[in-house]
């Protein structure tokens, strides 16, 4: 079975990979010359997506065609023929479309005068600010204040009627770089609505305290003379027309359907949304079965969405369990150490920096180095090293690459070769040495560096890769739309799910009465490879991927993998406009349950970010949507009935806008207050004062709705405690996952605990839609794990010499994975957990401890090499 992706940017690489560790064949088309899509252009994201391009092209699961473009597309789920511009044909199993977006081209409006020098879109800034410019991130001279204009071609019908999602977030990251590398610039970002929510809430919070000044506006143009700038724009607080003198301005451009989404619809037959995008269903389906859609192709969407849609829409799409991992016959080394080095030059450009000749007879020179090549390309890395291992080589190592960026690739790369993966060391030559300094230092640096690889590979001995059996089970934690989503999904794939559920029944938040949960709740309990658990606390967790123990009521339940779905509870109002003591206050999840039978109410008066948005909670995400749909309900079932919503911002995110649009066609009337004016509610009456007029208003309603937000606190705490600390919450009480850390960010459903998996809710506040599309991505993860019956360990954990652990228990107490246990008066290391950090090592008062790669033999003879110790 062949999957083919269309689309080399972020969600097209993830998609390929995911399907790659499922063992699925998978042919990635990219009509442009490089991988990487528009991701690539950001300023501090090419650290991260750069091992992403080193892994998919040095996966042999995956075929790389660039510069190609599809022309054709027959036949159907399980025989699809893909014809390219070249006239190569592919048949495939399924198709996943990841063609991105066009950002918004401002050129076309001339009062913003993108001609200016010092006019930048978005994507321009980040070349500024990057550290890799010109100007290692500073600012041109003579740019002292610079403003950033938001919504350029975005929310706007002459260009985009929807909110691009992106870039209220993307401007406040700009700016954190902008300050970090030019502290004493001024900034002002001129706004409509600011559209964050969860943590990135704290974000833009930060900003304003450290003298970022956001003005409430929509900037109707930038006026030039001689080469200065103004901005007119209308202070919709004041009400007045202001202009403000700048030095920069930044135009924070939309996102607009890629050129390529019509043909590939017209070529298979899609559906098209009326903004031109592709027409999914749970997220990622399309129109077309066995034809999958990811990222911006399907609506604007962030990058961590982008990438949790890529593991749903390669989870659909595969069909195979994951391949049984292979152990190759290795050549055991025998004898003195034989060394053979690599140097990658990058073709050629190294030589530029460091005299390559010098390196190589200085490296020939070292006892114990018998051969030394060097290699142009990636490419003809595996065929370098395969010839070194038949000529003898029983030790490698390679300088010119990086360890954060290569080393697990050379890794795989040795061991295809015959020999064991942890029998290589990486010399950073390039970045340690020919970057950083001239020529002649460069290459006596490199010559040192070379010499400490070859040092340590000298007493390298193979390290033992043990194969963990599998328990090819889940279970998955919480009973709402997440967890059944995510239960169903696995389950699909022949693998037994444990689903527990505090409460008595499933459906969680919003309960069965919902035509959505209903219907997997029928799905759920309908299923035999389901058991499902209510009124059910879980008591502990214990284990490592493959295996973990979950005790519920003095039962142990065993499984391989888990996803927590616990969501998050409405916050409750109690004391708040009256609630509890006034009939007619309510709040929006009960008014949803109301209109399902209809409500006899003139007049009603929603108010915003109840519980949300108050210094403890950021922004709920879901209340505004929520509100602006009730609203609609309203008004379809009683266009009299006249409707208030009192707001901070109004925050109908990507297509959502839509909802937003029609809501004030139809007469639904927004007031907007300031966050230290909240409206009063006194003796049946609301008072608010509205920014935008200037004066105080007074309703009365008949129902007057609290749009409330979501607090996961109560539930995910209580987990932390299950699994004894050894996940992370936020402050609000979400599981931090690794899209929080910026090395490993591109798994935003990943916990630190590999083999744990978070999706909806309990993740960060979630639309139902969001939340089903991240239960099909863990779901898919969970899939990576189970779908075979053992997976490969780490080599580099740490090992206890059992004769020398004095039981002070140290290593217990420090070790930050809990991956340490006493077993009868000794330190044992589990290998499962232990993620080969070195803590325990470092701080053993009796140095029983080693880790695997790192041990005091190796790190003494690099020392002693630098030295010149004998």
């Amino acid at each position: 079975m062949t999957v083919c992706v269309i689309g080399g940017g972020i969600s097209g690489i993830m998609a390929a990979l995911a399907l790659s560790r499922r063992g699925t064949e998978t042919v990635l088309i990219e009509s442009g010359e490089t991988l990487g899509g528009h991701m690539a252009e950001i300023a501090d994201c090419i650290s991260g997506l750069e091992p992403k391009l080193i892994e998919v092209e040095a996966d042999p699961l995956i075929e790389v065609i660039t510069g190609v473009t599809v022309e054709k597309i027959d036949g159907s789920r399980g025989n699809f023929t893909l014809t390219l511009s070249g006239g190569r044909t592919i048949n495939a199993s399924s198709i996943i479309l990841a063609t991105g977006y066009t950002p918004f081209d401002p050129s076309v409006w001339s009062r913003y005068h993108l001609e200016h020098p010092n006019v930048y879109t978005s994507l321009e800034f980040e070349r500024v600010i990057s550290l890799s410019s010109p100007t290692g991130g500073r600012l041109p001279d003579g740019i002292r204040r610079i403003g950033f204009i938001q919504c350029i071609g975005s929310r706007d019908p002459r260009a985009n009627p929807l909110c691009s999602s992106v870039c209220c977030m993307y401007t406040a990251n700009e700016i954190k770089t902008l300050k970090a590398r030019n502290p004493d610039v001024e900034v002002y970002v001129f706004f409509m609505d600011i559209r964050v929510a969860g943590r990135d809430e704290r974000t833009i919070d930060k900003l304003k305290r450290e003298g970022v000044t956001y003005i409430r506006s929509r900037v109707p143009e930038v006026i030039t003379d001689d080469g200065k700038l103004t901005v007119r724009y209308e202070d919709t607080g004041a009400g007045e027309l202001k202009s403000l003198d700048l030095d920069a301005v930044v135009l924070a451009i939309g996102l607009l359907p890629s050129g390529s989404t019509r043909k590939l619809a017209e070529l298979a037959g899609l559906e098209l949304t009326e903004e031109g995008y592709i027409k999914v269903s749970d997220g990622v389906r399309t129109s077309v079965d066995g034809i999958y859609a990811c990222g911006c192709v399907a609506a604007p969407v962030r990058i961590s969405d982008a990438v949790v849609q890529a593991e749903a829409a390669a989870s659909l799409a595969s069909e195979d369990g994951s391949p049984p991992p292979e152990m190759p016959e290795l050549i055991e080394p025998e004898g003195e150490p034989a060394i053979g080095l690599i140097i990658f030059t990058d073709n050629g450009t190294l030589g530029s920096y460091i005299d390559l000749e010098k390196v190589r007879e200085a490296a020939l020179a070292i006892d114990g180095v018998i051969q030394v090549k060097e290699v142009p390309s990636l490419s003809g890395l595996e065929a370098e090293i395969a010839s070194l291992v038949k000529d003898g080589s029983n030790r490698i190592v390679v300088a010119g690459l990086s360890h954060r960026k290569h080393e697990e690739m050379v890794r795989d790369v040795v061991e295809r070769a015959g020999l064991n993966r942890y029998l290589v060391e990486i010399a950073n030559i390039r970045e340690h040495a020919a970057w950083v300094h001239p020529p002649d230092e460069a290459t006596r640096k490199s010559i040192d560096l070379i010499r400490m690889a070859i040092a340590k590979v000298r007493e390298v001995s193979p390290l033992k890769v043990e194969l963990l059996p599998v328990t090819r089970r889940a279970l998955v934690i919480g009973g709402g739309v997440a967890g059944m989503r995510a239960s169903l999904e696995i389950a699909s794939h022949g693998i037994g799910v444990y689903l527990i559920e505090r409460e008595e029944k499933l459906g969680g938040m919003l309960g069965e009465s919902n035509e959505i949960v209903a219907d997997l709740i029928k799905q759920v309990e309908s299923n035999e490879l389901i058991q499902v658990m209510t009124g059910a606390e879980i008591d502990r967790i214990e284990g490592y991927i493959g295996n973990f123990s979950c005790t519920i009521r003095d039962e142990k339940l065993e499984a391989g993998a888990i996803v927590i779905a616990t969501g998050a509870k409405r916050f409750e109002p109690a004391g708040l406009y009256s609630y509890g003591d006034d009939p007619k206050v309510i709040t929006q999840a009960e008014l949803t349950r109301r209109l399902e039978t209809g409500i006899d109410a003139g007049t009603v008066a929603m108010i915003q970010c109840v519980g949300s948005r108050d210094g403890e909670r950021g922004c709920s995400r879901v209340c505004c949507i929520e509100a602006v749909s009730n609203a609609l309900a309203i008004k379809e079932k009683n266009p009299d009935t006249e409707v208030f919503i009192l707001h901070k911002d109004i925050r109908t995110y990507g297509i959502y806008e839509k909802l937003y649009r029609d809501a004030r066609s139809k007469g639904v009337i927004f007031l907007r207050f300031d966050e230290d004016k909240p409206p009063k509610y006194e003796n049946g009456i609301v008072t608010v004062f509205d920014t935008l007029l200037g004066d105080e208003i007074q309703i009365r309603p008949d129902l007057l709705v609290l749009s409330t937000g979501l607090d996961p606190g109560p539930v995910s705490r209580n987990l932390a405690k299950v699994f004894s600390f050894r996940f992370r919450l936020d402050d609000e009480g979400y599981v931090l996952t690794c899209a929080n850390q910026p090395e490993i960010g591109l798994y935003p459903l990943d916990t630190v605990i590999d083999g744990v998996y978070v999706c909806g809710n309990a993740r960060q506040p979630a639309l139902i839609e969001t939340a089903l599309v991240e239960a099909i991505g863990a779901a898919g993860r969970v899939l990576q794990v189970l779908g075979s019956e053992r997976i490969r360990g780490r080599g580099e954990v740490a090992k206890v010499t059992q004769t020398a652990c004095i039981a002070c228990e140290t290593c217990v107490d420090l070790c930050p994975y809990k991956a340490v246990r006493m077993v009868y008066d000794r330190a044992e290391v589990i290998p499962g957990l232990c993620r080969g950090c070195g803590i325990c090592a470092s701080e053993c008062p009796a140095k029983a401890i080693q880790v695997g790669g790192f041990s005091d033999r190796e790190i003494i003879a690099q020392l002693e090499e630098m030295l010149g110790v004998v």
